[in-house]
C-alpha cells in the first residue's frame, strides 16, 4: 500500500487527486494482505521486489505492471503481464 500511495500522491498527479484517493480508499477496502515470507531481489526496481513478494505469498498465478522492464523476464511462478 506504501508503494500506491506514493505513485497515485505523486505531484504530476495532483489534477486527479481527488480519483487517485478514491482509489487508495478501493484498495484499502478490498485488497486482500499478504504477509511475504521471504524477500525477494530480483527487479531492476527494488522498489519493485514487494510486488513479486506479495505475489508469491497470495500464490497469485499472475502479476500486472504498467513496468515490464523492472521484472525478470525469466521468472516462473508467475506470469508478469
Amino acid at each position: 500500500m506504501a508503494e500506491y500511495t506514493d505513485v497515485l500522491t505523486r505531484p504530476i498527479l495532483h489534477p486527479h487527486a481527488m480519483r487517485a484517493r478514491e482509489v487508495l480508499n478501493l484498495l484499502t477496502r478490498l485488497a486482500v494482505r499478504v504477509s511475504p515470507a521471504k524477500s525477494l531481489a530480483l527487479c531492476s526496481d527494488p522498489d519493485d521486489d514487494c510486488f513479486l513478494e506479495c505475489a508469491e505469498a497470495a500464490k497469485a498465478d499472475y502479476l500486472v505492471t504498467g513496468n515490464l522492464r523492472h521484472f525478470p523476464k525469466d521468472y516462473t511462478r508467475v506470469v508478469i503481464l
